[in-house]
């Protein structure tokens, strides 16, 4: 009867303690991230046969993972075989703030076999956070 007592005994302060353990949850990520383009600036003149000089700054709330940037002529709805530039970056792990700048956008004089257009292209701008959350900011630069 004794051993029952204690087994009794234990079993509630066990149930008690586990009572009052804190339960976390988790709530889902539904911020996109921000980005703050700083250079190039919104039709700005960019050479033929020169690098394209890129600064930025990224955050969020939780983690960001990688900045995309694409380059296509500005020609809606029609069909260019033009220069057009992708690439993506992944963005070191932990990170809630990130400085970008670089110049590894070669603007260049010919693409497959012919001169490059000159004029109007967009640059999107997209960064992505850990969650899959994206942002996305576009602007028009101007190949001389």
């Amino acid at each position: 009867m004794k051993r029952s007592r204690w087994g009794i005994y234990l079993f509630l302060m066990l149930l008690q303690v586990s009572a009052c353990k804190k339960v976390e949850t988790t709530l889902p990520d539904n911020t996109n991230p921000v980005i703050s383009l700083i250079d190039p600036t919104n039709n700005k003149v960019i050479l033929l046969g020169t690098s394209l000089a890129l600064e930025m700054d990224l955050s969020d709330n939780k983690e960001l993972k990688s900045y995309k940037v694409e380059i296509h002529k500005s020609l809606k709805n029609v069909d260019t075989s033009d220069w057009t530039y992708v690439n993506t970056w992944p963005i070191v792990a932990g990170k809630t703030n990130f400085k970008v700048k670089h110049s590894e956008i070669f603007i260049p004089n010919t693409f497959t076999g012919k001169s490059v257009t000159t004029g109007n292209y967009e640059m999107i701008i997209t960064c992505t956070d850990i969650s899959g959350n994206e942002a996305t900011t576009m602007i028009t630069i101007n190949i001389k």
